[in-house]
C-alpha cells in the first residue's frame, strides 16, 4: 500500500521534524523524514538540501551532490544551496567544480563568510595557495569567529612560509575555541617549522590531551620530541600514534628516528621496511633506511639505499643500475662532487680500487680541494667543479662522488693519503714553535649550520677544556668562528694560553700541513677530522679524538669506539640518555699519556 502523498501543511510539519533530528545527530532518521516528504512531493527543495546534507556527514559525497544540484535547479538564487554543493563537490574531489560552486554563491551573497572558506579549501586543494589564502582572509575578515576558517587559513600560511601570520591566525582559532584539538595541532606544527621546539611541544601535548585518539596530533608530538632529542617519550609518542593508525608510511618513517638515536638500529629497520611496504619506492624512506644500514654496519645495503640520496640531480647523473667491471683498462672515469667538503674527501677513497682495476681517474671537486686531490696517489687529475670541462678530451664514464662506494662494490676503509706541501710546513713548524713547546693539540667544537633541515654537530666546550686542560704541551683553537667562545675566555676557562690558529679555516692547504704537525686533535666531525685522516695515511703522527653528537652521523656508526671508516681514531659517544656525562673521564683518560 502507498502511503498518500503529505499536504504542504503536513510537508512543513514533517520537515521541522527532521530538522530536529538532523540537529540531533539521528542522521538515519531524519533521512527517513526526508525521503518521507520527497516521496509525495519531489520539488521540495529544502528537503533535496537537507537530505543531501546528510549524505554528505554519512560520507556519500556522490548522492550529496546529486540531492542538492537538483535544489539548485529548483531555486537557483539560493547562496545557501551553492554553498553546500560547493562543500559536496569539495568532499568528492571534485575540486574545480567545487571552486565555481562557492564562486556563484559569492556572486548572489558577496558577504557570505562560509562561501569564502569553502572557496580557500578548494583553491588550497588545487594547489593554489596565495588564492586560498585571499579567500581565507576574506572569510575571517567577514566573520572573525570561524576557528575553522582560521586554522585553515593558518595551515595555508604555513606552507606559504609566512609564520608570523599562520601563527597569528592559529592563535586566533584557539582564542575563538580553546579546546580545539586540531587548532593546538597546527600551532605545534607551525611552531616546530619555525623553530620554536618549546611551544611546539606545549601545544601538542595540549592537541593530544584533548584527544587523545587523534592520530596526527600523536604523530606529531613525536616528531618534536625526537627533535627535542626526548628519544625514548618520541618512541612512546610513535607507538601511541601507530596503534590508532597502521597505515601511515610517513609515521613509520619518522618512527625509525627515535629508534636509530637510541642504538636500536634493528626496530629503526624494522620501521623503515613497513614505511617502504605503504610506500614501495618512495625515494626519502629508501634513503633514510640506508643511513640506518650503514649506521648498522650493513654497507652491502646501505650503499644500495645511499644512491636515492637527494643530494645528486638525477636527471643529470641517472641512478646507477649496474656496477662496474672488474676490468677497466682503458676506461677515463670522471667523478664529480656533490656535497660539502667533508664528503667529497671521504669517498674519493672508494677511487682505490677502480685505479687497481686499470681506470683513469679524474676528479672534479670544490675548487679548494683541487691542488691536494691532485697529489692523491690513485686520482690522475683533478679539476674544479666550477670548471666548464675537465682537461681530458673524452670521458667514458662520470658519476658522482656519492655513487663510487656502490658502483666499485668494494670495502674500502682506508682514508685518501694526501701529502702535505713542505714549504707549508715549515711555516706551520715556525708559527708552533713560537707559541710554545709539543705536544701540540687541536680543538673544534662545533661544526654545521643549525637548523632542522641542516647537519649540525656540537659538543659542550667545558668538556674539552675539563678533559685537556691539564695536558701538557700548546692547546691551539681550530673553531671557525668561535662566535660567544672567545680564544680569550677559553684560555681563561683552561687557565693557561690556547694557540689562535682559526685563521687556519680559510686556507685547507695550511690545515693540512698543521695536521702533519699536531699530536692530537679532539673534535667533532668536521673536514679537518678528514684532513687528519688524510694527514695520518701520509704518516704523520696525529690522532684524532672525535666526538660524536646522538644521533650519529652514518660514517661513526651507532656503536663501537672506533669506526671502521677511520680505524685510528678514537670515537666518544654522547650517551642518548645521558648526554656527555659519560664521555669526559674517557677522553681525559686518553690524553693522560700523550
Amino acid at each position: 500500500m502507498v502511503s498518500p502523498a503529505p499536504a504542504p501543511f503536513r510537508q512543513a510539519t514533517e520537515l521541522d521534524r527532521a530538522v530536529v533530528l538532523h540537529r540531533a545527530g539521528r542522521l538515519d532518521d531524519a533521512l527517513a523524514v526526508y525521503e518521507f516528504i520527497l516521496a509525495g512531493g519531489p520539488n521540495n527543495a529544502d528537503a533535496l538540501n537537507l537530505s543531501g546534507l546528510v549524505y554528505l556527514t554519512k560520507g556519500d559525497g556522490a548522492a550529496a551532490v546529486e540531492r542538492i544540484t537538483q535544489a539548485i535547479k529548483l531555486e537557483p538564487a539560493s547562496p545557501l544551496f551553492r554553498l553546500n554543493l560547493g562543500s559536496a563537490l569539495l568532499q568528492s574531489g571534485q575540486h574545480e567544480r567545487a571552486v565555481g560552486a562557492f564562486e556563484r554563491a559569492l556572486k548572489l551573497k558577496p558577504d557570505l563568510a562560509e562561501a569564502w572558506a569553502g572557496l580557500g579549501m578548494a583553491r588550497a586543494a588545487r594547489g593554489e595557495e596565495r588564492k586560498a589564502a585571499h579567500a581565507l582572509r576574506r572569510a575571517v575578515a567577514f566573520n572573525p569567529q570561524m576557528p575553522d576558517a582560521l586554522n585553515n587559513l593558518a595551515l595555508v600560511l604555513g606552507r606559504l612560509g609566512d609564520y608570523d601570520e599562520a601563527r597569528r591566525a592559529v592563535d586566533q582559532a584557539i582564542a575563538c575555541r580553546p579546546n580545539y584539538a586540531v587548532a593546538h595541532n597546527t600551532a605545534g606544527v607551525l611552531a616546530r617549522e619555525d623553530g620554536d621546539a618549546t611551544a611546539s611541544l606545549a601545544h601538542l601535548q595540549k592537541a593530544v590531551a584533548l584527544a587523545p585518539g587523534y592520530f596526527e596530533a600523536q604523530s606529531n608530538l613525536g616528531i618534536s620530541l625526537t627533535d627535542l632529542r626526548r628519544y625514548d617519550e618520541a618512541v612512546a609518542a610513535f607507538d601511541a600514534a601507530l596503534a590508532l593508525r597502521t597505515d601511515h608510511a610517513e609515521t613509520w618513517r619518522a618512527a625509525a628516528k627515535p629508534l636509530a638515536a637510541l642504538g636500536d638500529t634493528t626496530k629503526a629497520r624494522a620501521a623503515c621496511d613497513r614505511a617502504l611496504s605503504l610506500a614501495p619506492g618512495e625515494r626519502r624512506i629508501i634513503w633514510e633506511r640506508a643511513l640506518i644500514d650503514l649506521a648498522a654496519g650493513d654497507f652491502a645495503a646501505g650503499w644500495d639505499g645511499y644512491r636515492t640520496r637527494s643530494t645528486v640531480d638525477r636527471r643529470r647523473y641517472p641512478m646507477p643500475q649496474s656496477k662496474l667491471d672488474g676490468d677497466l683498462h682503458g676506461q677515463l672515469i670522471m667523478l664529480d662532487g656533490e656535497q660539502g667538503l667533508g664528503e667529497e674527501l671521504f669517498f674519493l677513497r672508494f677511487a682505490a680500487p677502480l685505479r687497481d682495476r686499470g681506470a683513469r681517474i679524474i676528479a672534479c671537486v670544490d675548487e679548494r680541494l683541487v691542488d691536494m686531490v691532485s697529489r692523491i696517489p690513485f686520482i690522475d687529475e683533478a679539476c674544479a667543479r666550477s670548471a666548464a670541462r675537465p682537461a681530458a678530451k673524452i670521458v667514458v664514464l662520470r658519476f658522482p662522488l656519492g655513487d663510487l662506494p656502490w658502483l666499485s662494490g668494494a670495502d674500502v676503509f682506508a682514508p685518501a693519503l694526501i701529502a702535505a706541501r713542505e714549504e707549508l710546513r715549515d711555516r706551520i713548524r715556525a708559527r708552533l714553535a713560537a707559541a710554545g713547546p709539543a705536544p701540540y693539540i687541536g680543538m673544534t667544537w662545533r661544526a654545521g649550520i643549525a637548523g632542522r633541515a641542516t647537519l649540525y654537530k656540537e659538543a659542550p666546550v667545558d668538556l674539552i677544556t675539563k678533559s685537556i686542560g691539564d695536558t701538557p704541551g700548546t692547546l691551539i683553537a681550530l673553531q671557525r668562528n668561535p662566535f660567544d667562545s672567545k680564544i680569550a675566555e677559553l684560555s681563561q676557562r683552561m687557565g693557561r694560553p690556547v694557540l689562535d690558529l682559526t685563521d687556519l679555516n680559510d686556507d685547507l692547504e695550511l690545515m693540512l700541513a698543521l695536521m702533519h704537525e699536531i699530536d692530537a686533535y679532539v673534535a667533532v666531525s668536521k673536514t679537518n677530522v678528514h684532513l687528519a685522516a688524510a694527514a695520518r695515511a701520509a704518516g704523520a703522527r696525529v690522532k684524532a679524538h672525535v666526538l660524536v653528537p646522538c644521533p650519529a652521523e652514518f660514517r661513526w656508526l651507532a656503536t663501537g669506539e672506533t669506526s671502521p671508516w677511520f680505524p685510528d681514531f678514537p670515537v666518544y659517544r654522547e650517551d642518548p640518555r645521558l648526554g656527555w656525562a659519560p664521555v669526559s673521564e674517557n677522553v681525559k683518560r686518553a690524553f693522560s699519556g700523550i
